[in-house]
């Protein structure tokens, strides 16, 4: 016969500090409008770190795996202020989808086309320095919906499965 395991209230508390640290990161991060606002999510490090202190040997795979789906989901549509490289991979993907070369076409050079993205790009005057296989996943991205938090949600579900794949492999050696 199985037995149910209950969750004691001392296994159940990091479960709730970790959760209210994601809360509490995801509203600084969505009421935040310059890089500096987002720099106050340095200071929810201190609850992760003190949960991660406290644990009595290695964590369990679903352990991490939790947590790795809990980091991403805090970036998931919010604005892009950590890393604004989202808005050229938007742009080198419809670019590609509507027949323009990254490589040879900059977003300076495409005045006109997708505007509303080209005006985010940095360093618009360069062209494309990413693989073709990148670009393959941009396209895919673009042909989605071509929204920041398409391509978050898209990336945070790839970063999950790398995760998963590399407990896996570590489970099996």
């Amino acid at each position: 016969m199985a037995t149910i395991k209950r969750v004691s209230s001392a296994g159940f508390a990091p479960f709730v500090i970790a959760m209210f640290a994601v809360l509490l990161t995801r509203s600084i991060l969505m009421g935040a409008s310059v890089r500096a606002d987002a720099a106050w999510v340095g200071l929810l490090a201190v609850p992760w770190g003190l949960l991660i202190h406290q644990q009595r040997g290695p964590p369990s795979a679903m352990a991490i795996l939790v947590c790795a789906v809990a980091l991403r989901l805090v970036l998931v549509g919010t604005p892009p202020l950590l890393s604004d490289d989202l808005y050229r991979y938007l742009w080198e993907g419809l670019a590609g989808l509507a027949g323009h070369n990254p490589y040879i076409d900059s977003p300076d050079r495409l005045i006109g086309f997708v505007d509303h993205l080209r005006t985010k790009v940095n360093h618009g005057y360069a062209t494309s320095i990413y693989p073709p296989g990148a670009h393959l996943w941009f396209q895919s991205v673009a042909q989605l919906g071509a929204k920041t938090h398409v391509i978050q949600a898209l990336t945070a579900c790839v970063d999950v499965l790398n995760v998963a794949l590399i407990l896996r492999i570590g489970r099996q050696r």
